[in-house]
């Protein structure tokens, strides 16, 4: 797929001089599954429609225009996927929440075809089967725009829920028709426009003025659209509740958890004894547990030290300091902050947790690469041979511990090592042409 770099604004122009969509992608250098997404987009099937139909652009959001449409549409885990219209409207969006899992390529083309030609969809019903939070949903459904498997944690069996969906229908359209302004009561019906057996499924009404049943309902049908558009619906009926320690409003709140980031999940720890005895332990733990690694992999921003020690102890509070501080570790280091990584990283291998071998690595890495002071670089040295001593030789210390030889300037111990590291990688298929640089740069010593 051809991807516009960071020119949301150019993408928009574009796609209205030339009656297109525009697909944006969002990403960071951090994330993972936004790493696993991109071989999707060299599908070659894929990249002929998106590049026929679509101005497709990729947003770093990580900077400046990357965080104003994080505001502007609410992105709130990376990868976010998006299909707008000409105006920047969204006619598609995809968080893929409660799961790692990417868009298929197979998949990202039904939604893309399913926008580009609606009148084309082949709607079908929500999935029959209740799912548990114990893994992320699985069961093959689609609607109208969305034709992928479910990204949620579905903690309830929707179908009792859309049985009804035609009475709330009802009740939408006789609230909205009481509203003294025909412009803003107007009952509309959705624009993906489910439909089940030929009727249409649901009636969406405006306003917030209808009853709280009908809120609750439409709540669960707009998530088994898969959209995202549930979360108001949500906010809207627990607004309505002034008591949410009920059992009927304790069982609506853990069915719609999606972030760790609300009120909601908020309730659930300081309460989480209530919901245990109410839902069961084990459910309750595999929740948490999937929110808490969500925020940590994909969370728009990205959790500092003091967010994700507090994160790592809703899951285990015995090993949250370590866990925190590691995390924060990896985070200052990916933003390059050196000079907060390497105190707090010494500090770690020295008296939190001394046999961490990632972090001692990292360590010498980072002070090799940007640090010159002799005493500094031969501490590092003393990092690699601990890592060997724990860990056995293994090439990437045996490379590191050669470069840092190079720059004290010990020529023979530097090409030594150098060429044992090579050695190493050849006997386990291992590619090593840095160090074969390396060694061209010792020589010149």
């Amino acid at each position: 797929m051809r991807f516009l770099a960071d020119n949301y604004e150019y993408a928009i122009d574009k796609a209205k001089k030339e009656s297109k969509l525009v697909f944006v992608d969002t990403y960071a250098s951090w994330c993972k599954p936004c790493k696993k997404q991109e071989p999707v987009f060299r599908d070659r099937s894929l990249a002929q429609f998106f590049n026929d139909h679509f101005v497709n652009v990729k947003v770093n959001m990580d900077n400046e225009l990357g965080k104003s449409l994080a505001l502007r549409y609410g992105v709130v885990f990376l990868p976010t996927l998006m299909i707008l219209d000409e105006h920047g409207n969204v006619r598609y969006r995809s968080d893929q929440s409660f799961s790692a899992d990417i868009l298929t390529a197979d998949e990202l083309l039904k939604i893309a075809i399913g926008t580009v030609f609606p009148q084309q969809n082949i709607v079908s019903a929500p999935p029959a089967t209740p799912q548990t939070n114990t893994a992320p949903a699985s069961t093959p459904t689609s609607t109208a725009t969305t034709h992928t498997k479910p990204r949620h944690v579905q903690h309830t069996d929707l179908t009792k829920h859309s049985q009804r969906n035609n009475d709330v229908a009802k009740s939408t359209s006789s609230s909205t028709k009481n509203k003294s302004n025909p412009a803003q009561s107007k009952a509309t019906t959705s624009d993906i426009n489910p439909k089940v057996g030929g009727k249409i499924l649901h009636v969406l009404g405006e306003g917030d003025d209808l009853p709280p049943e009908v809120l609750r309902e439409e709540a669960y049908f707009r998530l088994s659209l898969m959209d995202g558009s549930h979360r108001d619906a949500v906010k809207k009926y627990l607004r309505t509740q002034k008591d949410w320690s009920q059992e009927e409003n304790m069982k609506f709140l853990f069915d719609f958890l999606y972030t760790t980031r609300s009120d909601e999940f908020t309730y659930l720890i300081i309460n989480r004894h209530k919901f245990e005895k109410l839902i069961g332990k084990t459910k309750v733990a595999n929740t948490i547990n999937i929110l808490v690694n969500q925020t940590l992999e994909r969370a728009f921003p990205r959790p500092d030290q003091k967010e994700a020690q507090a994160l790592y102890s809703y899951v285990d509070p015995r090993t949250s300091r370590k866990k925190g501080i590691k995390y924060s570790l990896y985070k200052l280091h990916d933003e390059k902050e050196i000079d907060k990584f390497i105190p707090l990283a010494k500090e770690y291998v020295e008296d939190i947790n001394p046999s961490d071998v990632d972090i001692m690595l990292l360590l010498a890495n980072t002070i090799s690469a940007n640090i010159d002071d002799k005493k500094v670089l031969k501490y590092a040295m003393k990092l690699v041979d601990k890592s060997i001593k724990i860990r056995g030789s293994r090439f990437e210390y045996l490379d590191t511990k050669a470069f840092l030889y190079y720059k004290l300037e010990n020529k023979r111990k530097a090409s030594e090592t150098a060429q044992l590291a090579i050695a190493l990688a050849k006997s386990r298929g291992i590619r090593y042409e840095s160090t074969l640089q390396l060694l061209k740069l010792i020589e010149n010593l």
